[in-house]
């Protein structure tokens, strides 16, 4: 869905914009309160279409101050930005190649139709040219015309040919996890030490009839530590059964030594996305991918081992994941998918926990504050911390499996919330608030732990997502029931037990809206 942010000094108005524009072109407009929060939604929501500000506010000359910052995003060329128009109400700005000046005080319906014309849905463009002779940039600065710019998408880059010093992606920032280019000393100590670099084996799945420019190892547990036991050698081409072969017998993770690890990333990584590029991809083959991606993500997590080449598939997976959940026609076809795909729990868990809160929220008035993107950015980085399917499954039925769990896997699962934020903001340039509500997604402040009791002093997202991820839980222990009465009376017994637990306040209205979806339409099964 396309986003449209809003930066005004009337607040009034600025609510009154919201409501038309939203209800009109059916887009997600979100209202900002100064250019700081205004330029932070740039860095965590990928679909921002639209920029319409005051020229100033409260003495602030805000237009300047978001068309010089998105000017700067735009020299930075990020592979894969779309241009963000800019409408200002005023009469002045700096150089800005999508830049609407409409004046001071336009026609409010006219604002909403040149919005309407920017998104493609009004053919006609009213800012002609007797509209706006009369508005002039800030002296000083080339003149620009103030009709509608054609959008032109920057050219993407290869990511092998981008130095480190040039990477700059949309959303993610690399700064305090690049690594400087190896010294020959270094080089050396890297040989003499047999240092490995893990890669999930989900990379290699879908690869087939390939030669590798880089030898590929599997690892066996010794007396005194791991061995390394080369499978693939390099330049050797091999055929797809005897991948498949190796994969089956090999578990998990491949390794590639350390010195050739940045190469290895590079190509395995732009293989792995060119899955994304696929046209038309149905909600099946993107499930598919969208899981294998997310064990990708559990691997790179567990290693702290992201770089510029495996950020990608975050970018692709956060935009797959919008893409399948308006491809979900019901509740009833996703069991039948779930239930016959063998997509990682993970996976599942966070797409159903995402798509039903995606599905309740909009009946709330405190929704408006929450933005989709927020809501898919919690459900895909929040577990990520826990390393692998196992142990977010035991982390979902804690108080049950606890025993099974050693020392090290239950401080995992007690400092999984806090070690995810911790990581968040090692990648992505995002406000604090997004970090926080990782952190914070079982109730604790501190990310640490897990609460005795439910508390009603969390901000309403958060109630939303505890009881949703509860429900999603006992939801999936009991997917593999056949569809129909039996299932169906499964449903009903978890929804009267969490009415129970969650009594009032956001539980109890979002557990409702959940039991809504699952009811029965006339001579439709509900599962």
């Amino acid at each position: 869905m396309s986003q449209i942010i809003i930066l005004l000094e009337n607040k009034e108005f600025s609510e009154n914009l919201r409501q038309k524009i939203s209800e009109k072109y059916g887009v997600e407009v979100l209202e900002s309160q100064s250019s700081t929060e205004a330029k932070s939604f740039f860095d965590f929501i990928p679909n921002i279409e639209i920029l319409l500000c005051s020229e100033i506010i409260a003495k602030d000359r805000v237009a300047f101050e978001m068309c010089e910052y998105l000017s700067a995003l735009l020299e930075e060329d990020k592979a894969g930005s779309k241009p963000v128009h800019v409408v200002v109400l005023g009469k002045k700005s700096p150089y800005y190649p999508y830049l609407t000046l409409m004046g001071d005080k336009p026609d409010t319906d006219k604002i909403i139709s040149y919005i309407g014309y920017l998104l493609g849905k009004e053919t006609e463009n009213v800012m002609d040219v007797e509209d706006t002779k009369e508005i002039v940039p800030e002296e000083n600065t080339p003149k620009i015309k103030t009709a509608h710019v054609a959008t032109e998408w920057i050219t993407e880059e290869d990511p092998e040919t981008l130095e480190a010093e040039k990477d700059k992606t949309t959303v993610f920032k690399l700064t305090d996890i690049q690594k400087k280019a190896a010294s020959e000393a270094n080089v050396l100590a890297m040989l003499s030490n047999n240092e490995y670099t893990s890669f999930s084996a989900s990379y290699f799945s879908h690869l087939s009839d390939l030669t590798f420019d880089f030898s590929i190892y599997a690892r066996v547990k010794k007396a005194e530590g791991f061995e390394y036991n080369c499978k693939i050698q390099a330049n050797v081409k091999v055929s797809a059964t005897d991948l498949e072969r190796i994969l089956l017998r090999c578990g998990k993770e491949l390794y590639v030594t350390a010195i050739e690890s940045s190469q290895a990333s590079s190509f395995l990584n732009r293989h792995f996305v060119e899955r994304f590029k696929k046209e038309n991809l149905s909600l099946v083959e993107r499930m598919r991918i969208n899981s294998e991606s997310f064990e990708v993500l559990l691997n790179i997590f567990k290693h702290s081992s992201f770089d510029k080449y495996n950020i990608e598939i975050v970018k692709n997976l956060i935009s797959s994941i919008s893409s399948a959940n308006k491809l979900v026609e019901n509740v009833s076809s996703l069991k039948q998918l779930l239930a016959g795909e063998k997509l990682s729990y993970g996976y599942n868990h966070l797409f159903l926990t995402n798509y039903l809160i995606g599905q309740t929220i909009d009946k709330f008035p405190w929704s408006k504050d929450q933005s989709k993107n927020k809501i898919l950015y919690l459900a895909i980085f929040h577990d990520l911390a826990l390393h692998n399917d196992r142990l977010i499954k035991l982390h979902h039925h804690y108080l049950a499996e606890k025993s099974k769990l050693t020392a090290e896997e239950n401080q995992l699962i007690l400092n999984h919330a806090h070690d995810a934020a911790v990581i968040l903001e090692t990648i992505v340039k995002a406000p604090l608030e997004l970090t926080s509500i990782v952190k914070e997604h079982h109730g604790m402040k501190t990310g640490k732990g897990l609460p005795e009791s439910l508390s009603y002093s969390l901000p309403p997202l958060m109630m939303a997502h505890i009881v949703v991820e509860d429900f999603v839980t006992q939801y999936l222990d009991v997917l593999l029931l056949p569809a129909g009465s039996e299932f169906d009376e499964k449903i009903k017994d978890i929804l009267t037990e969490l009415k129970k637990k969650y009594q009032k306040l956001v539980y109890l209205e979002v557990l409702i809206e959940i039991e809504n979806l699952f009811k029965k339409p006339a001579g439709q099964a509900a599962g």
